[in-house]
Order: C-alpha cells, then structure tokens, then sequence
C-alpha cells in the first residue's frame, strides 16, 4: 500500500507539471491540510512513510515559490507544519489551538434568524447605498464567503464584484431582469486548475466550495439587510445553447474573467423594494432519514 500511495504522488506530480504559482500554493495547501489531519485521525504512526513523502513533496513545491510567495499568510501556516513534522501534535496543534468557541449565550437565536430571515428576492428598492458603500460591503461579504469550509484547503474559488450598469447589462439575454438590474452582482467561480492540479478524482468538489462561499455571502448579506438571489451560472447552463456560449464569452472578455474560471454562481444583492412571502417548508421530519 505505501509503494502503491508513493507511485500514485509521483504519477501526480508528472502528469500535471503545476506551473502556475495558484497550482502550487493550492497544492501546498491541500498536501499541508492532509499532513495536519493525521493528528486528528490517529494515522500518523501508521503511514509514517507516506506522509513524510508528502512532507518531501510540499517543501519541494514551496522551494519553487519566490520570496514573496513565501511570504503568503497562507505558505507561513503551511511552512509552520512542515518544519513541525513529524511532531505536528505538540509542535503545531498544541501550539496554536484554542480551547472552545466564544460566542454570546444568544448567538445561536441569532444566526437562526437571519437564515431564517433570508429570501430569493427579486425586486430592488429605488434608492440604494451609493457605489463606494456597496463596494466596501461587498468586500465584507467576500472576506465572510472566503471563511467558508473548502475541500482540501484549496482556497480555489474566485470572485469578481460588479457594480458597472454596462458591465450588467452584458449578462441580458442569458439571465433574468432581476439579475442584471441588481445594485450589486458577485460573480463566483472556481480556478479549474487548482483542481486538477493533484489528480482527478476531486474535481467536483469545486462546487461544493463555491456553494459554501455563496451561502457565506447570502447570510451575511441578509444580516446587513440587503436582500439577495442566488443565480445559476454554471457552466452547463452557460454553453446549453449557442447565444448563451456567445454572450458568456463577451462577458468574460469584457470583464477580464480568465478563460481557467469556472462559472458557478452570480448573487445578486440590493436593498429590496419588499421582502418575498415565506414559501412554506416541509416539516422537519419529512427532510430525516430514518
């Protein structure tokens, strides 16, 4: 089995050459992730060789990163484990963990409410915060959204703030009024290549990444009391027909998209002209398996 697991890391590193410094500090990230987990899992002892050839292979690709990569809070946390190995127990966790969450006692209520609270909207109020203060809480939103669990800390989705009516009006055609007449559009998409870049088999997860960080915009969205509609934009969607390839293309183009994102989602954010009905959920037992 470890024979098997060392081939496997080699087949990896050949069959993608990471070139690109997102490829080999999302790389770093996934490999320094896995190492810190055997603490949690109890499996250090047992594949030790394993993990030390995963040790060999993150310091190799942070080698090839230039001063300032290193420099990235994210390759310091990784370097941190690193040099911690094989003593990742008391060198790193013990080191750096906390004791427990800290919260007031109603948080809990809190964040329920404003979940609970949380629309599809569809009608934007005439007046709306000026340009400047939906740029600035937008920021807010994608620092909330980049909290979000991601697979393998890949740290692979990407977002892009819109604001422009002629940046807008680009998605007319392919989306709904509501969409591009929104005060506020945050496009989200994934980095495919941060998930190729060691292997295959968790391609997918880029849409389990890109779901957290929507859900982290919209509920944090709806605490500043902005409404908000979650809008699909994949790219099945995007290319399900030629004019819709075409304009995708041009709002890329125009917008500077590169061509390795993927497209996932589009939020579109405003202070609403009124907040939707509730619809109605199933009761809380129709949704357990028993």
């Amino acid at each position: 089995m470890i024979r098997y697991l060392k081939r496997k890391i080699k087949s990896i590193v050949k069959k993608r050459s990471l070139k690109t410094t997102d490829e080999l500090m999302s790389a770093i990230r996934h490999e320094c992730h896995r190492i810190e987990k055997t603490v949690y899992n109890d499996i250090l002892e047992g594949k030790f060789d394993i993990y030390k050839s995963k040790v060999n292979f993150a310091q190799s690709l942070f080698n090839r990163l230039n001063t300032k990569q290193q420099a990235d809070p994210s390759m310091q946390w990784a370097l941190k484990i690193l040099n911690a190995f094989p003593d990742i127990e008391e060198s790193f966790v013990t080191k750096n963990k906390n004791s427990n969450y800290s919260f007031a006692s109603n948080s809990p209520q809190v964040i329920y409410d404003i979940m609970k609270a949380r629309r599809s909207n569809r009608k934007w109020a005439i007046e709306q915060p000026s340009a400047q203060d939906l740029h600035d809480h937008a920021l807010q939103m994608i620092q909330a959204a980049i909290t979000a669990p991601c697979s393998g800390n890949r740290q692979g989705v990407r977002f892009r703030i819109i604001l422009d009516e002629e940046e807008k009006i680009l998605l007319k055609g392919i989306k709904e009024h509501h969409c591009y007449s929104a005060p506020l559009l945050i496009f989200i998409g994934a980095e495919s290549d941060v998930y190729y870049s060691l292997g295959e088999s968790d391609i997918n997860c880029r849409y389990l990444d890109a779901a957290a960080s929507a859900m982290q915009i919209i509920n944090y969205a709806t605490a500043m009391n902005y409404g908000t509609c979650w809008n699909h934009f994949d790219k099945y969607m995007v290319h399900s027909r030629k004019k819709n390839t075409e304009i995708y293309n041009n709002f890329c183009k125009k917008l500077n998209i590169p061509s390795n994102i993927e497209p996932i989602a589009i939020i579109a954010i405003g202070k609403t002209k009124y907040v939707v009905p509730t619809p109605v959920r199933m009761d809380i037992n129709s949704f357990i398996l028993k």
